[in-house]
């Protein structure tokens, strides 16, 4: 009894931490982000939710030389817009900030815009300021973009106990399982 009352005081006001691998152009991916994680866990449990993107999904990495090659699942557009949703992640840092930028990505990412055109359109829908979308934009198109990547690749290939199968995929606390990806269609 001590354990559960230690374990429930020890928890109080601490965020629920949701995960989520997933690639820029997989209409999957862009169905949760635009209609399961927006609409709802967003809309309603932003109180309760520490939110961690992972723009990865099912690249795959390869060295060579000391130089590593990411290849993506939907090719070269997607890689650049991933490098795009990472750099805007880390660059924005607070959730309230790059979560909006990110579904605005996505939804210009549904439509088949242009990554650049997008980052335009969205960076200035979203009132960012000026000094962060270049940085934003640097980030993306250099190397710290690449990066950023290889530390998306190194999160997105370390999950525990269960390795992802598909995007989108969710972690809840850190923990990747398999049952874990029935709760995407209705959180």
């Amino acid at each position: 009894l001590d354990a559960c009352l230690y374990y429930n005081t020890s928890q109080l006001d601490k965020k629920i931490k949701l995960t989520l691998l997933y690639e820029t152009l997989c209409p999957d991916c862009q169905e949760f982000i635009l209609n399961t994680l927006q609409r709802y866990v967003w809309k309603y449990g932003q109180d309760f939710v520490d939110f961690n993107l992972i723009p990865y999904g099912n690249a795959r990495r390869t060295q060579l030389n000391n130089t590593w090659t990411i290849q993506c699942q939907h090719g070269p557009v997607e890689c650049a817009l991933n490098k795009l949703h990472g750099c805007a992640i880390s660059k924005l840092v607070y959730v309230g900030k790059w979560f909006p930028l990110i579904v605005c990505l996505e939804e210009a990412a549904k439509l088949k815009m242009d990554p650049d055109a997008a980052f335009l359109l969205c960076s200035k829908k979203k009132k960012l300021d000026q000094t962060l979308s270049i940085a934003i934009y640097k980030c993306a198109n250099g190397v710290e973009g690449d990066l950023i990547q290889l530390q998306m690749a190194e999160i997105t290939e370390n999950v525990k106990p269960h390795p992802h199968y598909f995007v989108p995929w969710i972690l809840i606390s850190d923990l990747s399982t398999a049952q874990l990806q029935i709760y995407q269609n209705g959180f």
